[in-house]
């Protein structure tokens, strides 16, 4: 297989785009196991807005995007990595010396378990909301491509 310029940017698009959705989803997941630590402090986290945010994401990303098959690939690399991402800000106060928390890595499936909502609304969200958006990406760009009937008078007239 050789390696092209487009492809690389292919690459780079499908990372940079999981790295949005992981950003977003792993907030989300911190958000909905601690609330009261998280932006804005609630003691009843609102599913309607996570879905809402995450769909309005999804439509963005796939609009964004190549083709639908990126699009799936940056959901669930998205979802995996919003995961991981909640768990560190789960565990980010175990950074300080200051503090010692034993067995840290174990916090990972308490945190999986409690983001689980938001994981599975966001697989859903994501999905719809990007096959949606690739739709009217694709719909932009034919719209906005030239037409194959408005060709040049002048070569027609020659």
């Amino acid at each position: 297989m050789k390696i092209t310029r487009a492809t690389v940017t292919k690459a780079l698009k499908i990372i940079a785009f999981s790295l949005v959705i992981g950003l977003a989803v792993g907030y989300f997941s911190f958000y909905i196991t601690m609330p009261s630590v998280a932006i804005p402090t609630t003691k009843n986290p609102s599913l309607e807005v996570v879905g809402l945010t995450l769909f309005l994401l999804g439509v963005l990303v796939g609009a964004l995007s190549d083709d639908l098959e990126s699009t799936v690939i940056e959901s669930l690399a998205g979802l995996i990595l919003g995961a991981l991402i909640g768990y560190l800000l789960f565990i980010s106060p175990t950074f300080s010396p200051a503090l010692d928390l034993p067995f840290a890595e174990n916090y990972i499936f308490y945190t999986v378990r409690s983001a689980m909502p938001v994981l599975l609304l966001g697989g859903v969200v994501l999905f719809i909301g990007g096959f949606l958006g690739t739709i009217l990406g694709e719909h932009m760009a034919i719209r906005s491509a030239k037409s194959p009937f408005d060709g040049d008078q002048t070569a027609s007239a020659k």
